[in-house]
């Protein structure tokens, strides 16, 4: 299944004030995926804000 995300209206000016993670948030993210695997615990679906550091954030735990 491809990764999708919403189309914003305004393309990528709509971007302009929505920060990306910081090194650490996606370190920390990573570190909840892998917490995860190592439990067994699989994700068949991830449903997120489009803000640009959730979708950081949720692809960093994947």
């Amino acid at each position: 299944m491809p990764i999708s995300m919403v189309p914003r209206l305004n393309g990528v000016n709509d971007f302009y004030d929505d920060p990306p993670i910081t090194e650490l948030g996606y370190f920390v993210s990573q570190l909840i995926g892998r917490g995860a695997k190592l439990n067994c615990i699989n994700f068949d679906t991830v449903y997120c804000s489009p803000a640009l550091r959730c979708a950081q954030s949720a692809h960093g735990m994947l």
